[in-house]
């Protein structure tokens, strides 16, 4: 697992971004794709930004913010043909295409984000369920999808480099990597795929942690051209 302080976070969004551009280059069928990278955040803007929020910003988050990112919007969808739409279908157990991304670690989103997990937590199902409820009041949220679920960091007790968490609105929420600095390193080897549930869970292991060393993840590093 990469430790926190030793991750090369300026290096994330760009190897992002190398791999939208090679898709329309090796993939057959169809393929979309935008890239858009705020600038990294000056560390007393970060102070600002932190000291407003219902929730303590994780360091490793504060050091994506600060040195690579303070937003990175990035989507892609692949609609394949020939053996590579063979190949997804293989790996998505049926679906004919594939989509990942999403507006990561927005920081001009996070009070958005927070607040709307605390309410989702307080004024729906997930109130009678204390597991649940939990992950929603404690997770930090880095990413929101289009279907409601969200991507947080594990905020119960406090970690530098603390764990990604499902927020699933009409499932059970979950631990989907053991720290953030894991996630980003294995969502980058599947493709940043998903991450919605019924697609990025065709990835994870016995464990339920995000694993690009599965039969399903090389199966898909092969059709996208994603070495090891």
């Amino acid at each position: 697992m990469p430790q926190a302080n030793a991750y090369k976070f300026q290096e994330w969004p760009q190897t992002a971004r190398q791999f939208l551009e090679r898709l329309p280059k090796q993939l057959t069928g169809r393929v979309e794709s935008e890239a858009i990278q705020l600038p990294p955040i000056p560390a007393d803007t970060l102070d600002s930004i932190a000291s407003s929020l219902r929730l303590p910003m994780p360091a490793a988050l504060r050091a994506f913010l600060q040195h690579a990112s303070g937003g990175f919007v990035f989507r892609y969808k692949w609609i394949p043909t020939g053996s590579q739409a063979e190949a997804v279908v293989s790996a998505l157990g049926g679906e004919p295409w594939l989509f990942g991304g999403g507006e990561f670690c927005k920081a001009t989103e996070f009070a958005g984000w927070l607040a709307d997990c605390k309410s989702w937590a307080e004024e729906t199902w997930v109130a009678e369920n204390p597991d649940d409820f939990a992950f929603w009041i404690q997770s930090f949220p880095i990413l929101r999808m289009d279907n409601g679920d969200f991507l947080g960091l594990d905020s119960r007790s406090p970690s530098d480099d603390p764990a990604v968490v499902y927020l699933s609105h009409d499932d059970e929420s979950k631990i989907v990597a053991e720290s953030f600095t894991s996630f980003l390193s294995a969502w980058a080897r599947v493709g940043y795929v998903g991450p919605e549930s019924w697609m990025i869970e065709n990835f994870l292991n016995d464990d339920g942690l995000l694993d690009p060393e599965t039969d399903k993840a090389q199966g898909l590093q092969k059709a996208l051209g994603i070495e090891g």
